[in-house]
């Protein structure tokens, strides 16, 4: 088991990274844990798109390009996660217009907490 962790730093963005939260289609999710999805991924989007990473300026187009998609399988006790993760990132090639694949990650066994 792996633990997913985030916490919220504000600075400048490096990264332009969407998110996804989705439910196994099994998985019943009442009204208020759909909130807390809908909330998990705000929060993911907002602590990858808004932390700096490192020391150096992007442009613009120079970001790092990436999806995360977070499948949720479990809610085995009210705040408590269980699901899948995976990772791709793309980034542009030097003096280029074509982006090329940089990172591409699956973990099947994630577990977290996570509340609002």
């Amino acid at each position: 088991m792996h633990c997913f962790c985030i916490s919220f730093i504000s600075n400048t963005q490096e990264l332009n990274c969407q998110v996804t939260v989705v439910n196994d289609a099994k998985l019943e999710v009442s009204s208020v844990e759909q909130e807390i999805l809908t909330q998990m991924k705000q929060t993911v989007f907002e602590f990858m798109n808004n932390t700096k990473w490192t020391k150096d300026k992007f442009s613009v187009e120079e970001r790092i390009n990436c999806n995360i998609q977070i499948q949720i399988n479990a809610i085995p006790s009210p705040g408590v996660y269980e699901g899948t993760m995976q990772i791709q990132s793309s980034r542009p090639a030097f003096k280029s217009t074509y982006n090329t694949t940089a990172f591409n990650f699956v973990d099947m066994d994630i577990s977290f907490p996570f509340s609002v």
